[in-house]
């Protein structure tokens, strides 16, 4: 029996991010206090906007985790809270399944935690992407809303690729990120195979590069490994005759 796995290994080229902005005018009414998402776990006050990006953690496609976003609130104002994260690595924070709504305070005056469960999508692209927080007050904040009243913060999650693609290595590791130059022949990318520890099959994954090329933002390269049976030789009886009289003896290599 043969076994076929069609898998995606993403994304080797990934020029900078352009996302788009979002700001809050007022500081002192409403605003987080901390985030706390996997191994994130960041204090921070009052500034309408932070960009938090130099923190990240690592998540796996598949597993789900705790997001836990605490406010600081001056009035019993009602506040909402919502989180975005870039699955896809398109620089779009609200595709399908990129938005997470963490309810509102109940009008809760001082300190409010919202919470929910996250899961990874099976399917997310391996590398570096943006989380956007939001609190709102009144209103479902947006992406990239610019209010009077509220506080957004940004942060970076690494999507470490599918342990069920270690067979597939781009330039030498599992889960591959960073830029090329375009233009520059000498600029390459080696893709690497390793059938150690599996069973007989076909193996199938697609390695998606992307790009900053208005006209051709994505590339998708098709790669097949087929792991087939190989017979090793009885060395006991074919190359070492078990009647010791004849004096003969054999070495068997086998590549």
């Amino acid at each position: 029996n043969t076994k076929s796995r069609k898998q995606k290994k993403e994304s080797i080229i990934d020029l900078s991010r352009a996302y788009c902005s979002t700001s809050y005018s007022n500081t002192a009414d409403d605003w987080i206090t901390n985030v706390s998402f996997n191994n994130i776990n960041n204090s921070s006050g009052s500034a309408g906007y932070e960009d938090y990006t130099a923190i990240s953690t690592d998540l796996t496609p598949g597993s789900s985790y705790d997001l836990d976003v605490d406010i600081q609130v001056g009035g019993a104002w009602e506040q909402h809270c919502w989180a975005w994260i870039d699955w896809n690595q398109n620089d779009v924070l609200d595709d399908a399944g990129e938005a997470f709504d963490l309810g509102d305070n109940g009008s809760t005056s001082g300190a409010y935690q919202f919470s929910l469960n996250i899961t990874v999508p099976v399917d997310a692209v391996v590398g570096s992407t943006r989380m956007r927080i939001a609190e709102r007050y009144t209103d479902n904040p947006e992406p990239c809303t610019s209010a009077t009243y509220g506080e957004a913060e940004d942060y970076t999650v690494n999507i470490l690729p599918d342990p069920s693609l270690n067979w597939l290595t781009l330039d030498g590791g599992h889960g591959v990120s960073g830029t090329i130059i375009g233009g520059d022949p000498d600029d390459t990318i080696t893709v690497g195979f390793d059938s150690d520890g599996l069973a007989v099959g076909v193996y199938e994954a697609d390695i998606v590069v992307t790009s900053n090329d208005p006209d051709e933002a994505s590339i998708t390269i098709p790669v097949i490994l087929n792991v087939a049976a190989v017979v090793i030789p009885n060395a006991a009886s074919e190359f070492f005759p078990t009647d010791s009289s004849t004096g003969l003896s054999r070495q068997v290599t086998v590549d």
